[in-house]
């Protein structure tokens, strides 16, 4: 199974982005995708496990131990690592994931999938990376990605490598995760 690391804000947002992170989780598990994460049971964090576990889907958290105190173990994941700081978190997502991608999220969101992206532009792993933009949520970002691009501070190769799609299935399938031949079940949206 190909898994995919998520990383998603552990808070929730604006309403609107709980949709979101449904839509996404659906799509993921009903591909037959496994998720990687941050761990957690809050936030976008949580309701990304929720779906996916409850469309039968496949989900391994990934908690330093410097956050247990403020966020809780997810109860029911496939697959628990407690890691003992962010950069044990990081080396092992990108050793047990295929690809990454960020849903709207903070700081910690965005440090992630840019340590990731880095490394991927300066050759140390292969793996897509991808930008969910869904409701424009990451529009100035992406803006000024290319106002970098066109300045010459980021090259055009590297700027490519990070796939941008605000519909789930067409970011996916950019990042090459398609949909594998799952057996029958029944998908709760």
């Amino acid at each position: 199974m190909r898994k995919l690391c998520i990383f998603i804000g552990a808070t929730s947002g604006k309403p609107q982005y709980e949709e979101i992170a449904r839509q996404f989780a659906f799509e993921v598990a009903r591909r037959g995708i496994g998720i990687v994460y941050g761990g957690s049971k809050d936030g976008l964090m949580g309701i990304i496990a929720d779906i996916a576990l409850e469309n039968g889907g496949y989900v391994e958290g990934v908690l330093p131990e410097s956050l247990l105190a403020r966020e809780q173990p997810h109860p029911r994941l496939s697959k628990l690592h407690i890691v003992p700081d962010l950069a044990a978190r990081k080396k092992l997502m990108l050793e047990l994931s295929d690809g990454f991608v960020a849903l709207p999220g903070g700081l910690g969101t965005l440090e992630e999938l840019f340590e990731l992206w880095n490394a991927a532009k300066i050759g140390l792993h292969d793996k897509p990376c991808g930008l969910f933009n869904a409701n424009h949520f990451f529009d100035s970002l992406i803006g000024f990605l290319d106002h970098a691009t066109t300045e010459n501070f980021i090259k055009a190769p590297a700027r490519a490598l990070l796939c941008v799609s605000n519909e789930a299935g067409e970011l996916l399938d950019q990042m090459h995760f398609e949909a594998e031949v799952a057996e029958e079940r029944v998908f709760r949206h």
